[in-house]
């Protein structure tokens, strides 16, 4: 699960706590405020604990480390800022020298995607970590729908053949490559 998640589990884990205070506060007979306020607070406590227990249990079940999963801000050219994994942002700042700020960050259902000035990205999501995406692969797979692409996301780096590149996605493979004639094109190959 997200920090996201997380956060909110935690907000209506405070919520709970702030509504039981405020029972007690508006209770009429002295004894039923008390007892209303040890069941409230009883509860919210319970019910925070295992919202907290649940999301560590989920993130161990994942394979994350739940104390890892650090979000940071992360500045675009135009001067807006995104929320993004620690890991994420390390890539991103791994390229910046050479690629300059990134232009957009944008969030899908199933990952991110950073895009610089000069066309090449960096894809992340949890499953797959950051992976760079670049050149004419990069474009076959925007082409292919890109993060909501039937390949899916890029697991590795392209790779250099005899003929050109090629770059593993979950679920296939792209590939820009010389053809005979020496014209260069990309081919899709779905996993098989």
């Amino acid at each position: 699960m997200t920090s996201t998640t997380l956060t909110r589990r935690l907000l209506a884990g405070a919520t709970v706590l702030g509504l039981s205070f405020a029972t007690v506060a508006c209770a009429e007979d002295n004894g039923e405020a008390n007892g209303g306020a040890d069941n409230g607070t009883e509860t919210a406590a319970e019910d925070t604990a295992d919202s907290t227990a649940e999301e560590t249990e989920g993130a161990e079940a994942a394979g994350q480390d739940p104390e890892t999963e650090e979000t940071v801000d992360v500045e675009t050219a135009d001067g807006n800022t995104a929320l993004v994994p620690q890991a994420f942002a390390d890539a991103i700042a791994e390229r910046e020298q050479d690629w300059g700020q990134p232009q957009t960050i944008q969030e899908g259902h199933n990952g991110s995607i950073a895009k610089f000035e000069n066309g090449d990205r960096i894809v992340y999501s949890e499953d797959t970590g950051a992976v760079e995406l670049v050149g004419m692969i990069g474009a076959a797979w925007d082409e292919q729908g890109g993060m909501d692409g039937e390949v899916g996301l890029p697991v590795a780096a392209e790779q250099e053949t005899d003929n050109g590149w090629t770059q593993e996605f979950q679920n296939g493979v792209i590939s820009w490559e010389r053809d005979a004639e020496g014209n260069f094109d990309s081919t899709i190959e779905p996993a098989q």
